[in-house]
Parts: C-alpha cells; structure tokens; sequence
C-alpha cells in the first residue's frame, strides 16, 4: 500500500500487528504478521505465568470473612473517614478526622494457577509446533516467593513429577529453601481427588493461609485441569458463587477455555457445591455425598455395561464405534441387500416371486428396517 508524499503518516506496531496511520489519523490501515515461532522455552526468556482467580483490583477489597455474590460484581465500596476518641485530659466529644479513609482489614490472599514449577518436556526438539521446555526449579520458586506465595498445591504423583524433571525429594528442597509450603493433593490426569472430605481438608490449609493474606499457588501439569477443580471447590468453599456452572465459566475465563478438562471433573465441582451447602454440619455434606457418589457409581456402571454390549456386538462381527456410523453401516448393508435380490429377481422372476412387489409390502419391510436401526442406535447411545 503506498503512502502519498504530501501525508503524514506514522507507523505503531504491536505485539501481534502494526497499524498504518494516514492523513492525520483520518484512515487506518491494519497489517498483522505471523510472529516467529518460539523453539525454546526456559525460566529466563519465560517466566513461570501465574493466573490469578480473582482479580487484584478486586481482591484488595475482601476482607477475610467476605463473601461476594452476583458473579463477582462488587457494590461502591462507601468510605469512611477515620474517626479516633481521644483519651485522658482531651473532651469526650473530640473526635480526630483523618484526611483519608482506610480500610481496617487485611485484604485476603489471592489464588493462583500455573504450570509445574521446574518443568521439563520435549527435550528432543519442538514436537507438532509446541516448543522446548527447559524450567529451572530455583528461579520458578524464587518468582513465585516474590509474588507473595507462601504456599504450593500440588495435584501431581511422584511418578509423574519424576517424569517432568522435578522429582518430589528435589522439589521439596527447592520450595523449602524459597520459603514455600507444598500441600500435596494428587489426581490422576485426567481425574478428580478421591472424595469431598479430602478436597475439604486441603481447603482448610489454603484458607487458613488466605486469611493470613498469603497467596497460596495451585498447579498440575499445564495448571488446566486437575489445579481448575481445586480453584473451583476454592471458590465454592467461599460463596463467590453459588453454581458450577458459574464457577466454571469464571475459572476458565481467567485461566484458559480448556479448564475442567473431562467430565468427570465437572460432576466433582457440581456434587462439591452440594457439599458446601452442608456447612460445618458434616453429616449432613456427607449425605450429600453419598448421594453424589452413587449417582457416579450408576453412571459408570451404566457406562461399563455398554462398553461390554459393545465389545459383543463387535466380537460378533459389528463394527461401529458410534451410532451415527452404526446407522450408516445398516443402510449400506440394507442397500446392498436390495441390490442383490433385485438382480437375482431380474435373472430368474419365477424363484422370487416372494419379493415384496407391491408399494405396501415394501413400505412395510422398509419399516421393519428402520425399527431395528432405531433400537440398535439407541443401545449404543
């Protein structure tokens, strides 16, 4: 695009684009480019990110046993002028006025998420696009103490800690040495803690730092899924929000649109917000989960025996691995069926004088036919 000479024009590029300013302002013109692509990733050129649940601007103005209704959405915060009696020899009725107002609280620590501190994958080379990770455990926590953690959540196993480069006797060392707390939760990926009550006992930890006004850090692998379920009950445990499926949105809205990876994991943020209704009465949350947990059980018993009626039907000699394909493969071997019986038909009338030639009797095996694949689908779905 050419610039005229006799216009000033000045060129502002961003990280993603760069904007073409013409005739004073009067006309732009956007151009984006493809940034390069990143081979290589370490602690230097990208420190760990950490997602905060609840906003900065937001959190300084929580109080420890606050709780926020209608979707985060806070009032206007009413200030108060500060207002001291004095004592001894000055008039009870003197009153000294502070120019500006405070608040008389400790703001409650904030919530975190973010990848595996020290975390090391794909050390062959970029794989499908996705760069080399490189961590160092030291410079991870040393950013996660100056951002005001005092306490780590971590949601992995030995094993797979082991497998990312941190093993846990290291990864103890190294948080220690920082200043840092590890409370350990592990899940399998994928999947959820093994009850409320453990969920519950966690959360009595993080809160107890919270309320000292310490951030406290949750993670997994990426800090996706299992770390979003803690943030979840987190949440939930504080009456921010009364529904998963709110609760939900808003962790993904602040962490990434692929938190709360499986569904399983939304049926745990779902059957905890039945527990937390339950308050400090643990009876009557464990009845919750009970209940939540039989529900659970149906579903995969349920789930199980299709997969065994499944793997009969297959064993048996049908294929189908859904009961859209199911119902295409008995239309194909409808069609061909007909084909065949219209070609023998036409070579010898006289054998087949059985088949259906009048427009009723075909309408009436037609459906027959569809019966059965309307009940065929429905046993794979």
């Amino acid at each position: 695009m050419a610039i005229p000479q006799d216009k000033k024009a000045s060129l502002q590029v961003a990280d993603s684009s760069s904007t073409l300013y013409q005739n004073g302002g009067d006309q732009t013109s956007t151009v984006y480019y493809k940034p390069k692509p990143v081979s290589f990733k370490d602690s230097h050129s990208h420190p760990i990110n950490v997602s905060w649940i609840i906003p900065p601007w937001i959190g300084a103005l929580l109080q420890e046993d606050m709780s926020v209704p209608n979707h985060m959405l806070l009032v206007p915060f009413a200030q108060r002028e500060a207002e001291a009696m004095q004592q001894t020899e000055v008039p009870e009725d003197a009153v000294a006025r502070a120019k500006r107002a405070y608040p008389n609280w400790r703001p409650r620590g904030n919530l975190g998420l973010s990848s595996c501190p020290g975390k090391k994958v794909r050390l062959d080379g970029p794989v499908n696009g996705r760069a080399k990770i490189v961590r160092d455990l030291d410079m991870d926590f040393d950013r996660l103490h100056r951002l005001g953690f005092t306490r780590v959540v971590c949601c992995l196993f030995d094993e797979e800690l082991e497998l990312l480069g941190s093993p846990f006797p290291k990864y103890l060392e190294a948080a220690n040495r920082h200043g840092l707390d590890v409370v350990r939760i592990p899940m399998v990926e994928g999947s959820t803690p093994y009850s409320f009550a453990e969920m519950d006992r966690v959360l009595d930890k993080m809160d107890d730092t919270t309320k000292r006004g310490h951030n406290v850090l949750t993670h997994c692998r990426g800090g996706v899924g299992r770390a979003a379920v803690v943030a979840c009950c987190w949440l939930l445990r504080l009456r921010y929000f009364k529904d998963h499926r709110e609760v939900i949105d808003w962790v993904r809205a602040q962490r990434s649109p692929k938190a709360i990876e499986t569904r399983e994991q939304a049926q745990f943020v779902a059957g905890f917000q039945l527990w937390t209704l339950g308050g400090t009465d643990r009876a009557y949350s464990k009845a919750y989960e009970t209940e939540i947990q039989r529900r659970i059980n149906f579903s995969e018993a349920n789930m199980a025996k299709a997969r065994e009626d499944a793997a009969a039907r297959n064993s048996r000699g049908h294929r189908a691995d859904s009961p859209r394909q199911h119902h295409a493969q008995l239309h194909h071997q409808q069609q061909h069926q007909h084909q065949q019986q219209y070609q023998q038909r036409q070579q010898h009338p006289q054998q087949h004088q059985h088949y259906p030639s009048s427009r009723q009797d075909h309408l009436k095996e037609n459906s027959q036919s569809s019966q059965l694949t309307h009940i065929a689908s429905y046993a794979y779905s």
